[in-house]
């Protein structure tokens, strides 16, 4: 079909004495027609307008609102009043199906009316013909059986690509991805499942492979969705920008199951390729917007395909011979046209704004602040685009000269014949020793007491058999009954520390025999840096205290 639009554009030109025929007129109107359905195409786009709702009446019929819709050639659509229609006389209603989902649609047609017969010469025209005197500009409502094509939208496909994985009388199944992905951030591959009323319920499972994607934390690419209508998995996009990744379904490696019936699904490979970008994925769609070719945009289509749909209506089978209308759903493809005034309204106000499945997406920065300073961390989030900007600042790690100090030594504990304690016949035999106090060296304050027992022997053959002095630490009993087993007895080691003497004190328990009459500890003592610091607080604390215990009260 030819594109009803002809350009370039062409209009009368008037002088006195010019001679005026049928074929003057007529540019002159399709001028003006073809000037106002081409902005109406490209400034506005094709679809409801206002009004043109689809009610339910009642089993077997429906009303059409009246309202305002312009279709795919720019050409306004006006239903002046509300139409009540009984759905099974409507064309295009075949009556061969009642378990089914149909689609009212609303398309523009030209009628003529008033007919008269030409005053005119019959060598020129036969004065039998009826002619019109005016063209209505009219509207046919008609049902379509098959859901469209998803290619047959462009706005839609202007965002994210479509594929139907499978379609029957009973499902139809769609697998939708964006078409431009913002880099490093998840994104989200749908499916969309639009079956009968008394269709049971739908089991989906899928492998899915990817290029500059993949699926996080699923290694195997397997996707199932349980009882669904519609359902979501998550990808995530590669780090390189300006370049085309895909998303890919192997042919036979979906399996559909619905009842009883189970397929094996697509036929061939479904492919959905994108682009990453690095900004604001709004942005580039903008920018492919208007990239589009002008041939592109004015391309012919078949006008069985140029229609608004208004509505889905669900059917469900009642006998052989009835059925009745289970569901209206409205504008099932988002055919809407908004008014200018009220996006511009919804974006002032902060609400809205953004088109259904944009991505959201993360932008973050940090630096190095100065040693000490507080950190920050500073967060915008723009409505419109769905993007979190977010910058971090954080302090530099102070310098320190020294983080820790370490002191260490050795004491000799003696060791005295383990006894049972208490009445209990059961009891544990043990014995237990204790030091005198320890200074370590680090002035006051709390430290850490780590404690070893150090075994030596004189003996060659053990030096030989590199058994000669070690220093076991935690628990030696590990070692028994191996070829590092310790000669020294099975002992529990313990330090108590006195933070304002500077000293500490070790204890031993013995929990076995032993010919030994004492054995040797290795301790070390720790503190840090901040530690230190917290020790001569302490030290000034202990003393404010001793002045104050010193006063004697009086009587």
């Amino acid at each position: 079909m030819n594109n009803p639009i002809k350009y370039p554009f062409e209009r009368n030109s008037y002088f006195y004495g010019k001679l005026l025929t049928v074929r003057d007129f007529e540019s002159e109107q399709q001028y003006v027609n073809d000037k106002r359905r081409l902005l109406n195409r490209l400034l506005f786009g094709s679809g409801i307008v206002t009004g043109l709702q689809v009610v339910r009446v009642d089993d077997k019929q429906i009303t059409v609102e009246a309202g305002v819709a312009i279709d795919r050639y720019g050409r306004e659509i006006v239903v002046p009043a509300p139409r009540k229609l009984q759905l099974s006389t409507i064309k295009g209603f075949s009556n061969n199906n009642y378990e089914q989902d149909v689609y009212v649609t609303l398309s523009y047609v030209e009628k003529g009316k008033e007919g008269v017969n030409p005053v005119t010469h019959s060598a020129i025209v036969d004065d039998k013909e009826m002619k019109f005197s005016r063209v209505l500009e009219e509207y046919a409502i008609e049902v379509k059986e098959q859901a469209p094509n998803p290619d047959d939208f462009d706005d839609l496909n202007l965002t994210h690509s479509y594929s139907v994985l499978h379609e029957d009388e009973q499902v139809r199944v769609l697998h939708i991805v964006p078409r431009y992905v913002q880099v490093g951030t998840t994104f989200e591959g749908r499916v969309v499942v639009e079956k009968t009323v008394k269709t049971p319920d739908v089991t989906l499972l899928f492998e899915v492979n990817g290029e500059e994607c993949y699926l996080p934390g699923n290694a195997q690419g397997k996707v199932v969705f349980d009882t669904f209508e519609s359902g979501s998995y998550t990808l995530k996009a590669g780090l390189k920008p300006g370049i085309n990744g895909q998303v890919l379904i192997p042919a036979g490696t979906a399996v559909l199951t619905y009842g009883d019936r189970r397929i094996e699904i697509p036929h061939h490979d479904i492919r959905h390729a994108f682009e990453l970008v690095e900004g604001a994925v709004e942005a580039r769609i903008e920018r492919a917007f208007y990239e589009r070719k002008f041939d592109q945009v004015m391309r012919p289509m078949d006008h069985t395909k140029n229609c608004i749909y208004l509505a889905k209506v669900r059917l469900t089978r009642v006998d052989d011979v009835n059925y009745t209308i289970e569901e209206v759903v409205p504008a099932p493809f988002g055919e809407y046209i908004c008014n200018s005034s009220l996006l511009r309204k919804i974006g002032s106000n902060g609400v809205g704004g953004v088109t259904e499945g944009a991505s959201f997406g993360v932008h973050a920065k940090a630096a190095w602040l100065k040693a000490g300073e507080e950190p920050s961390l500073e967060a915008s989030f723009d409505r419109r685009t769905q993007q979190l900007h977010m910058a971090l600042g954080v302090p530099a790690p102070a310098k320190v000269e020294e983080r820790l100090k370490v002191t260490t030594g050795t004491v000799d504990l003696p060791l005295t014949p383990p006894v049972r304690h208490g009445l209990n016949p059961f009891a544990r035999l043990s014995s237990h020793s204790y030091s005198t106090e320890i200074e370590h060296g680090l002035g006051l304050g709390p430290v850490r007491i780590e404690l070893g027992v150090e075994e030596s022997s004189e003996n060659a053959v053990a030096d030989m058999l590199d058994r000669g002095d070690r220093l076991f630490c935690g628990e030696a009993d590990v070692f028994r009954e191996s070829e590092f087993d310790p000669d020294t007895p099975d002992v529990t080691l313990g330090a108590v520390v006195y933070p304002k003497k500077g000293t500490f004190r070790v204890g031993l328990r013995l929990n076995q025999h032993t010919d030994r009459t004492s054995i040797r500890l290795r301790w070390w003592a720790y503190q840090t840096v901040d530690g230190e610091v917290r020790a001569a607080q302490l030290q000034t604390a202990y003393k404010q205290i001793a002045e104050t215990d010193s006063v004697t009260p009086e009587s």
